[in-house]
């Protein structure tokens, strides 16, 4: 069923499709089973064929089948926002929430981390991955289809919590992977299968691998979960793309920590993300009781079934719909895409960039950025003997310093008339130094500026 009006409370849509179902088809894009009008006529059938039966839980599963990592953050955003909105009202949201998703090649930071420090900004551009700072907290991941991603949101307690666990748990025992086990807070680790048990049947960290992680977000008594399963991820992208450049960096921010990690399909040959996707969906019915049994006609349902689940997918051509009835969902897009959030959000660092270049000896740039990317202090230093050049490129640089009054900061970045630290600024600011140099000292010094500019191209 394509989703037309995704984050719209449920009973406020007409035509969802209720579904009790052993086995839907996640894959193909459209689930089967038998519709009902909408789920408050089911929950409304219930109460007239059995006044006692108490309500019926009321489930929700989302899929979506856009890979753009901007929409998927932005719209769990939204999902989850719709959910706190409805709650306490007359039309409460589901009582659980299910979100399917995966992205195409990312890499994820959290929303505290410096982006300089966690990944090479150079690999990601030649590689085509993008990069997305998430609202949640936690380290840098690498996602790509091989990932595939979850998201729960339910009341905010113990219980709901552990349930999550047991159902990502279960699902990975439905496929044949045993000996996993919840780990730390947010982690699920898989034991190596030759992993031996010590006298006191412990077993070492050292003989399991990281399968999954999560995130947490609460709010108002309700909590979103979210995290990641290793199906079959490039794991060969990893140090790529995660390894920053070796510039010194002095920076804040939390950083991430490295773990051993392995895919479902090392376990399981040829499992794909959409047969994960079904056993989490089948686990999940499955602890929220959905009865896969039960006859087909809306009365029967209504009657025999204590659980509504409603199964709904999410695809790229449901877009400009999706926009067009939540500005919110179109706006939050756009931020997560922006340099302010993407690598203006890092907090205050400062970051040197050494080389030697060539014949004109060795050089280090270096900067101190504040909030939003601001430029505080912009430097080169050098051992070349010919002074004059690095004089202009200081002065070239000099010209991305922010101004230096508080007053008048705000009014640059007010008015966005500030260039922030990025590789196009400060190449920008080489460019001028180049045809300075041009001008004054002759097309050899020009040349070492252009050596200096190539080489940055590669570090930022």
């Amino acid at each position: 069923m394509r989703l037309l009006a995704a984050l719209l409370p449920l009973q406020q849509r007409q035509g969802a499709r209720v579904f009790h179902s052993k086995a839907p088809r996640l894959s193909t894009g459209e689930s089967t089973g038998s519709p009902v009008p909408s789920s408050a006529a089911a929950a409304a059938g219930a109460s007239a064929a059995s006044p006692s039966a108490a309500a019926p839980k009321r489930l929700r599963v989302l899929q979506s089948h856009v890979h753009d990592p901007f929409f998927n953050i932005a719209f769990e955003g939204r999902l989850f926002a719709q959910i706190l909105a409805a709650a306490g009202s007359a039309t409460p949201p589901p009582d659980h929430t299910l979100y399917l998703w995966s992205n195409g090649p990312s890499v994820i930071v959290g929303k505290h981390q410096n982006a300089y420090r966690e990944v090479s900004l150079p690999a990601l551009r030649a590689e085509g991955v993008n990069l997305v700072r998430r609202h949640s907290g936690g380290g840098a991941v690498y996602h790509d289809r091989g990932n595939a991603i979850f998201t729960f949101v339910s009341r905010d307690n113990d219980t709901n919590k552990a349930q999550h666990n047991n159902i990502l748990l279960q699902a990975l025992t439905n496929l044949g992977i045993q000996g996993a086990r919840t780990s730390g807070r947010n982690d699920i680790e898989v034991l190596d299968q030759e992993a031996v048990p010590a006298a006191d049947g412990s077993i070492a960290a050292a003989s399991a691998r990281k399968v999954s992680g999560a995130a947490f977000r609460r709010e108002k008594g309700w909590l979103l979960h979210h995290g990641t399963m290793l199906v079959h991820v490039d794991l060969a992208a990893l140090p790529k793309l995660l390894t920053p450049s070796k510039a010194k960096l002095e920076a804040k921010g939390v950083a991430s920590v490295a773990a051993r990690v392995r895919n479902l399909d090392q376990m399981v040959p040829g499992l794909k993300s959409e047969q994960w996707d079904r056993a989490l969906l089948e686990a999940f019915l499955k602890e929220h009781g959905a009865d896969a049994s039960v006859p087909s006609t809306t009365a029967a349902i209504a009657a025999a079934a204590p659980v509504v689940p409603v199964i709904e997918h999410v695809h790229p051509s449901d877009i400009p719909a999706l926009y067009a009835a939540d500005p919110l969902l179109e706006a939050g897009v756009s931020a997560l895409r922006s340099f302010d959030w993407v690598l203006g959000a890092n907090p205050s660092f400062s970051h040197e960039h050494s080389a030697r270049l060539g014949a004109w000896g060795s050089v280090t740039l270096g900067f101190r950025v504040g909030k939003g990317g601001r430029i505080e202090e912009a430097r080169a230093y050098s051992d070349a003997l010919v002074a004059p050049m690095v004089d202009e490129i200081n002065a070239a640089l000099a010209t991305l310093v922010a101004p230096a009054t508080a007053s008048d900061a705000v009014a640059a970045m007010a008015g966005g008339s500030y260039p922030r630290y990025s590789r196009e600024s400060i190449d920008a600011a080489l460019v001028r130094a180049e045809e300075s140099c041009r001008a004054k000292l002759g097309e050899e010094a020009a040349k070492h500026v252009r050596e200096l500019r190539d080489w940055m191209d590669t570090q930022l």
